[in-house]
């Protein structure tokens, strides 16, 4: 018996023991391999090639474009070229931030009655990605979304819309662990620069619906929400034209009318807390926990938060016209301006 003779089948005991686990000769069983048999192929010369004898085997290889979210760096090349929206969505973790950014991306694939249509994108496939884990096609049990990690930093997922009139618009949506707005409460002087938030043209602040609207966990959500507006404010980051908006997410855990009225008033008491710290008045916004599953109410929702983003215009400060005075009759004509 050869010592180079394998058996395939992991329930035979052959190697032990000689014996065939189908009862047939050796010579006859198919699962069984002679190893001695088979030549192993080695690369020709691969030893004496030198470094300079070596050649590129693919040349004109390319990084396919989309396979990953943008860097800040590449958010910034992108906005030199093209006008855009920047889009930040700030929250702790587990607050839907990353779901929601693969969700409005996946609504395209879904419904046809959104306010704009599907205009392109520079990381199709990291948006792919992202939504397969909550597509039936990944057959998992669960719809969920990998979290963000905090070693990747900041990254930018890139989608372009167009409105009935055809215009494109650029947006660029901000993706960040929940850990470093978290350290940010915890620690004001925490190196966490945001600068996705300086740079945004409108900043969405996420509250977990279901635990502001629950009377054991409304108040801890409630305090660690306004902790989080007032910590980046306190860090300089919002700017006098940012739009500032509080989403309540996965607002169609909340059942009950009970329910939904804790929540609004909640969602309130937010508003009202830190409304003096804002240069624009801040607007609440629910969406669900999974727009793409969710019912036609909830739908009706996340469409806002679509036209939202897309309709929204820089926050602009009123400021007083100083009107030029003269005895000369020819200065005192006042122009107005609407």
């Amino acid at each position: 018996m050869g010592t180079a003779l394998k058996c395939v089948n992991e329930k035979c005991s052959f190697e032990k023991d000689g014996v065939c686990a189908e009862g047939v000769d050796i010579e006859e069983c198919t699962n069984v391999i002679d190893f001695s048999e088979i030549e192993l192929i080695k690369p020709d010369d691969d030893v004496e090639n030198t470094q300079s004898e070596k050649i590129e085997l693919h040349p004109n290889k390319k990084k396919l474009i989309g396979q990953s979210p943008l860097t800040l760096e590449q958010a910034e090349s992108k906005l030199k070229s093209q006008l855009g929206k920047v889009i930040s969505f700030v929250g702790p973790i587990g607050v839907g931030k990353t779901t929601l950014i693969s969700s409005l991306y996946d609504m395209f694939n879904t419904y046809n009655e959104l306010p704009v249509r599907f205009g392109g994108s520079d990381t199709l496939y990291a948006f792919e990605r992202l939504c397969h884990h909550s597509r039936i096609t990944s057959k998992s049990t669960q719809t969920n979304t990998p979290r963000t990690s905090v070693s990747e930093g900041v990254s930018f997922y890139h989608l372009a819309v167009k409105d009935e009139n055809d215009k494109k618009i650029e947006l660029l949506l901000a993706d960040r662990a929940g850990e470093d707005y978290t350290q940010i409460v915890n620690n004001i002087k925490a190196e966490v620069t945001c600068e996705e938030i300086k740079r945004s043209d409108i900043v969405f602040f996420l509250a977990d619906a279901s635990l502001l609207g629950s009377l054991e966990t409304r108040h801890q959500t409630r305090r660690s929400t306004i902790k989080l507006i007032k910590a980046i404010f306190e860090k300089g980051a919002l700017g006098r034209n940012t739009k500032i908006c509080l989403l309540l997410t996965k607002n169609d855990l909340i059942t009950g009318q009970d329910a939904q009225e804790l929540l609004k008033n909640e969602a309130n008491k937010i508003k009202n807390e830190v409304n003096d710290l804002l240069y624009s008045e801040l607007t609440i916004l629910p969406v669900a926990a999974r727009p793409s599953t969710a019912a036609t109410s909830e739908l009706r929702c996340f469409k806002s938060l679509l036209e939202h983003v897309t309709s929204s215009n820089l926050f602009v400060e009123k400021k007083p016209i100083e009107m030029f005075k003269s005895e000369r009759s020819f200065h005192n004509l006042e122009l107005k301006y609407d």
